[in-house]
Protein backbone atom coordinates (compact mmCIF):
# COMPACT_ATOMS: atom_id res chain seq x y z
CA UNK A 1 0.00 0.00 0.00
CA UNK A 2 2.73 2.59 0.90
CA UNK A 3 3.97 2.22 -2.99
CA UNK A 4 0.96 1.87 -4.84
CA UNK A 5 -2.01 2.80 -3.18
CA UNK A 6 -4.52 0.90 -1.13
CA UNK A 7 -7.07 0.33 -4.15
CA UNK A 8 -3.98 -1.08 -6.34
CA UNK A 9 -2.36 -3.34 -3.47
CA UNK A 10 -5.94 -4.52 -2.88
CA UNK A 11 -7.50 -5.04 -6.71
CA UNK A 12 -3.62 -6.62 -7.23
CA UNK A 13 -4.51 -9.57 -4.43
CA UNK A 14 -8.01 -10.07 -5.29
CA UNK A 15 -6.76 -10.61 -9.08
CA UNK A 16 -4.20 -13.45 -7.83
CA UNK A 17 -7.17 -14.87 -5.59
CA UNK A 18 -9.50 -14.63 -9.08
CA UNK A 19 -6.50 -15.93 -11.45
CA UNK A 20 -5.70 -18.73 -9.18
CA UNK A 21 -9.19 -20.28 -8.96
CA UNK A 22 -9.99 -19.43 -12.45
CA UNK A 23 -7.11 -21.99 -13.25
CA UNK A 24 -8.47 -24.44 -11.42
CA UNK A 25 -11.49 -24.26 -13.84
CA UNK A 26 -9.61 -24.22 -16.68
CA UNK A 27 -7.63 -27.33 -15.45
CA UNK A 28 -10.76 -29.32 -14.74
CA UNK A 29 -12.21 -28.54 -17.70
CA UNK A 30 -9.05 -29.63 -19.70
CA UNK A 31 -9.37 -32.86 -17.85
CA UNK A 32 -12.71 -33.45 -18.62
CA UNK A 33 -11.51 -33.60 -22.41
CA UNK A 34 -8.83 -35.65 -21.65
CA UNK A 35 -10.89 -38.28 -19.83
CA UNK A 36 -13.46 -38.52 -22.14
CA UNK A 37 -10.37 -39.18 -24.87
CA UNK A 38 -8.33 -41.47 -22.33
CA UNK A 39 -11.48 -43.61 -21.12
CA UNK A 40 -14.49 -42.81 -23.01
CA UNK A 41 -15.19 -45.78 -24.25
CA UNK A 42 -15.61 -47.13 -20.73
CA UNK A 43 -17.77 -44.20 -19.46
CA UNK A 44 -20.92 -45.94 -17.47
CA UNK A 45 -23.77 -44.00 -16.73
CA UNK A 46 -23.47 -43.20 -13.46
CA UNK A 47 -19.90 -41.77 -14.60
CA UNK A 48 -21.34 -40.01 -16.97
CA UNK A 49 -23.96 -38.06 -15.07
CA UNK A 50 -20.97 -36.89 -12.69
CA UNK A 51 -18.84 -36.03 -15.48
CA UNK A 52 -21.96 -34.10 -16.63
CA UNK A 53 -22.32 -31.93 -13.34
CA UNK A 54 -19.02 -31.52 -13.03
CA UNK A 55 -18.68 -29.87 -16.65
CA UNK A 56 -21.62 -27.79 -15.81
CA UNK A 57 -19.76 -26.22 -12.52
CA UNK A 58 -17.01 -25.58 -14.45
CA UNK A 59 -19.40 -23.98 -17.19
CA UNK A 60 -20.87 -21.92 -14.48
CA UNK A 61 -17.42 -20.78 -12.70
CA UNK A 62 -15.22 -19.59 -15.85
CA UNK A 63 -19.00 -17.79 -16.77
CA UNK A 64 -18.84 -15.67 -13.37
CA UNK A 65 -14.94 -15.38 -13.53
CA UNK A 66 -15.44 -14.06 -16.94
CA UNK A 67 -18.58 -11.87 -16.19
CA UNK A 68 -16.30 -10.74 -12.99
CA UNK A 69 -13.10 -9.79 -14.77
CA UNK A 70 -14.75 -7.48 -17.24
CA UNK A 71 -17.07 -5.72 -14.05
CA UNK A 72 -14.93 -6.03 -11.02
CA UNK A 73 -15.89 -8.15 -8.34
CA UNK A 74 -15.24 -6.43 -4.91
CA UNK A 75 -18.82 -4.51 -4.78
CA UNK A 76 -20.62 -7.61 -6.18
CA UNK A 77 -19.21 -9.57 -3.13
CA UNK A 78 -19.60 -7.29 -0.80
CA UNK A 79 -23.49 -6.74 -2.23
CA UNK A 80 -24.15 -10.44 -1.60
CA UNK A 81 -22.67 -10.85 1.70
CA UNK A 82 -24.83 -7.56 2.50
CA UNK A 83 -27.48 -10.00 2.52
CA UNK A 84 -26.06 -12.33 5.32
CA UNK A 85 -27.83 -12.54 8.47
CA UNK A 86 -25.93 -10.97 11.51
CA UNK A 87 -23.13 -9.75 9.41
CA UNK A 88 -25.39 -7.82 6.57
CA UNK A 89 -25.03 -4.30 8.56
CA UNK A 90 -22.10 -4.32 9.15
CA UNK A 91 -20.94 -5.30 5.44
CA UNK A 92 -23.12 -2.33 3.89
CA UNK A 93 -21.65 0.33 5.94
CA UNK A 94 -18.29 -0.62 5.44
CA UNK A 95 -19.27 -0.80 1.86
CA UNK A 96 -20.84 2.49 2.02
CA UNK A 97 -18.11 4.25 3.65
CA UNK A 98 -15.60 2.98 1.43
CA UNK A 99 -17.72 3.08 -1.44
CA UNK A 100 -15.26 5.12 -3.88
CA UNK A 101 -12.17 2.82 -2.78
CA UNK A 102 -14.35 0.00 -3.67
CA UNK A 103 -15.21 1.29 -7.25
CA UNK A 104 -11.62 2.02 -7.88
CA UNK A 105 -10.13 -1.47 -6.83
CA UNK A 106 -12.97 -2.58 -9.13
CA UNK A 107 -12.03 -0.61 -11.95
CA UNK A 108 -8.44 -1.92 -11.49
CA UNK A 109 -9.63 -5.33 -12.07
CA UNK A 110 -11.61 -4.99 -15.14
CA UNK A 111 -8.70 -2.71 -16.57
CA UNK A 112 -6.53 -6.03 -16.42
CA UNK A 113 -9.12 -8.49 -18.63
CA UNK A 114 -9.97 -4.64 -21.15
CA UNK A 115 -6.71 -2.74 -21.64
CA UNK A 116 -4.03 -5.61 -20.80
CA UNK A 117 -5.01 -8.67 -22.51
CA UNK A 118 -1.34 -9.99 -23.14
CA UNK A 119 -0.51 -9.89 -19.24
CA UNK A 120 -4.35 -11.56 -18.10
CA UNK A 121 -3.31 -14.35 -20.66
CA UNK A 122 -0.01 -14.75 -20.02
CA UNK A 123 -0.68 -15.09 -15.78
CA UNK A 124 -3.83 -17.22 -17.06
CA UNK A 125 -1.06 -19.76 -19.03
CA UNK A 126 1.27 -19.67 -16.42
CA UNK A 127 -0.67 -21.10 -13.79
CA UNK A 128 -2.06 -23.69 -16.12
CA UNK A 129 1.60 -24.67 -17.01
CA UNK A 130 2.21 -24.58 -13.42
CA UNK A 131 -0.33 -27.24 -12.83
CA UNK A 132 0.53 -29.45 -15.19
CA UNK A 133 4.38 -29.23 -13.72
CA UNK A 134 2.95 -30.12 -10.84
CA UNK A 135 1.00 -33.33 -12.08
CA UNK A 136 4.96 -34.62 -12.39
CA UNK A 137 5.45 -35.42 -8.72
CA UNK A 138 2.22 -37.72 -8.88
CA UNK A 139 4.40 -39.58 -11.84
CA UNK A 140 7.21 -39.93 -9.94
CA UNK A 141 5.48 -41.32 -6.89
CA UNK A 142 4.09 -43.77 -9.42
CA UNK A 143 7.68 -45.07 -10.74
CA UNK A 144 7.95 -46.79 -7.28
CA UNK A 145 4.77 -48.18 -7.86
CA UNK A 146 3.74 -49.04 -10.81
CA UNK A 147 4.86 -48.57 -14.26
CA UNK A 148 0.85 -48.51 -15.59
CA UNK A 149 0.10 -45.12 -15.18
CA UNK A 150 1.12 -42.27 -17.90
CA UNK A 151 1.56 -38.68 -17.07
CA UNK A 152 -1.83 -37.93 -18.78
CA UNK A 153 -3.22 -40.78 -16.18
CA UNK A 154 -1.32 -38.41 -13.66
CA UNK A 155 -3.14 -35.19 -14.83
CA UNK A 156 -6.11 -36.85 -14.56
CA UNK A 157 -5.60 -37.79 -10.87
CA UNK A 158 -4.62 -34.13 -9.82
CA UNK A 159 -7.56 -32.53 -11.47
CA UNK A 160 -9.85 -35.43 -9.81
CA UNK A 161 -7.74 -34.87 -6.53
CA UNK A 162 -8.11 -31.03 -6.21
CA UNK A 163 -11.72 -31.35 -7.70
CA UNK A 164 -12.68 -33.31 -4.29
CA UNK A 165 -10.39 -31.40 -1.89
CA UNK A 166 -12.00 -28.00 -3.33
CA UNK A 167 -15.62 -29.07 -3.13
CA UNK A 168 -15.27 -30.46 0.50
CA UNK A 169 -13.19 -27.41 1.56
CA UNK A 170 -14.87 -27.18 4.83
CA UNK A 171 -13.30 -30.87 5.87
CA UNK A 172 -10.13 -29.56 8.37
CA UNK A 173 -6.74 -30.16 6.43
CA UNK A 174 -8.74 -31.46 3.57
CA UNK A 175 -8.48 -34.79 5.25
CA UNK A 176 -9.35 -37.79 3.37
CA UNK A 177 -10.86 -35.68 0.25
CA UNK A 178 -7.99 -35.68 -1.87
CA UNK A 179 -6.76 -39.65 -1.11
CA UNK A 180 -10.61 -40.56 -2.04
CA UNK A 181 -10.01 -38.44 -5.33
CA UNK A 182 -7.30 -40.15 -6.00
CA UNK A 183 -8.70 -43.94 -5.17
CA UNK A 184 -12.05 -42.79 -7.44
CA UNK A 185 -9.74 -42.13 -10.22
CA UNK A 186 -7.25 -45.22 -9.99
CA UNK A 187 -10.09 -47.31 -9.34
CA UNK A 188 -11.89 -45.89 -12.93
CA UNK A 189 -8.32 -46.91 -14.94
CA UNK A 190 -8.77 -50.44 -13.84
CA UNK A 191 -5.77 -50.20 -10.85
CA UNK A 192 -6.25 -50.17 -7.31
CA UNK A 193 -7.82 -47.97 -5.19
CA UNK A 194 -4.64 -48.62 -3.06
CA UNK A 195 -2.44 -46.44 -5.29
CA UNK A 196 -4.85 -43.49 -5.25
CA UNK A 197 -4.32 -43.78 -1.60
CA UNK A 198 -1.10 -44.59 -1.13
CA UNK A 199 -0.13 -41.34 -3.38
CA UNK A 200 -2.19 -39.58 -1.30
CA UNK A 201 -0.37 -40.12 2.15
CA UNK A 202 3.21 -39.67 -0.20
CA UNK A 203 2.22 -36.35 -1.27
CA UNK A 204 0.80 -35.35 2.64
CA UNK A 205 4.31 -35.90 3.72
CA UNK A 206 5.61 -33.95 1.05
CA UNK A 207 3.07 -31.08 2.24
CA UNK A 208 4.98 -31.51 5.75
CA UNK A 209 8.54 -31.11 5.08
Amino acid sequence: SPWVGRAKAASSVILYAMMHIFSHFCFWLFSIGLFLVRYGHALSVPLAVILCLILLFCLLGVYVFLVSYRRGLALRVLRFLGRWPLVGGRVRALAERHADGIHRVDAQIAALHAQRRKAFYLSLTLEFVARMVGCLELQFILFALTSQVSYWDCVLMQAFASLFANLFFFIPLQMGTKEGGLAIVTEVMRLSGAYGVLTGLLTRIRELF
